[in-house]
C-alpha cells in the first residue's frame, strides 16, 4: 500500500464512499468523505445541495477546495478520502490532491452508472426531458477528465457483490507504487 493519502475519484454513484469506507476498514486506514468535510464549512441548517443551488458552482468549488485544504493541513494518519463526483471540474482541487496523494479513478461503465443515478428518479442535474442523453454527455466529459487527471485508473468489475469490488480494489492498491504515471487496471 502506498504511504500517502488516497483520494477516490469518480462519477456520481461509482462507489467512492461505499468502497472508500469498506476498503479503509479492510486495510486499516482512516476514511473521510469530502462531502462531510464541505458540510462542516457551511451553515449547520444548510445542505450541500441547497448551498450549491443558492450560492452557485463557483462558491461550492471554493468550499470544496477549502475543506480539502483544511484536512490536508492537519496532521493525520494515512487516509482514504472519497471525493465528490464533480471534483474533476475543480482544477485547483485536482491539482492539490494530486500533489498530496494518490488519486484513484473508480471507473464504472456508463450504463451501470446511469441505472444507479436514476434508480430513485431523475436527479436535478440531468435534463428531465432527455435524462439519458444529458447523462451521456456528462459521463463522456468526466470520464475523459478523470482518466487524464488521476494517477491510477481502476476499471471496477461489474459484480452484484460489493465485497468482490473491495477485494479487487484492495489488491490493486497494495500493488500500486506512488507516482504520477497513469496506471490502468
Amino acid at each position: 500500500m502506498v504511504n500517502t493519502d488516497i483520494f477516490f475519484c469518480g462519477i456520481k454513484h461509482s462507489g467512492k464512499s461505499t468502497l472508500g469506507r469498506l476498503v479503509s476498514r479492510r486495510v486499516g486506514l482512516l476514511w473521510r468523505d469530502a462531502d462531510n468535510l464541505v458540510k462542516a464549512l457551511i451553515p449547520k441548517d444548510d445542505t450541500i445541495r441547497s448551498f450549491y443551488r443558492r450560492e452557485g458552482v463557483e462558491a461550492f468549488r471554493n468550499k470544496e477546495l477549502e475543506a480539502i485544504g483544511n484536512f490536508l493541513s492537519l496532521s493525520h494518519p494515512q487516509t482514504i478520502v472519497s471525493m465528490g463526483g464533480g471534483a474533476c471540474d475543480n482544477a485547483p482541487l485536482m491539482e492539490r490532491i494530486n500533489q498530496k496523494g494518490l488519486t484513484v479513478y473508480l471507473s464504472v461503465p456508463e450504463e451501470v452508472l446511469y441505472g444507479r443515478v436514476i434508480r430513485d428518479g431523475i436527479p436535478p442535474f440531468l435534463d428531465a426531458s432527455r435524462p439519458k442523453e444529458s447523462f451521456h454527455a456528462l459521463y463522456l466529459r468526466r470520464d475523459e477528465l478523470y482518466g487524464k487527471l488521476c494517477s491510477l485508473v481502476v476499471h471496477l468489475p461489474d459484480t452484484p457483490d460489493v465485497e468482490d469490488s473491495v477485494r479487487y480494489l484492495e489488491k490493486i492498491l497494495q500493488g500500486a507504487r506512488h507516482g504520477t504515471q497513469h496506471i490502468r487496471h
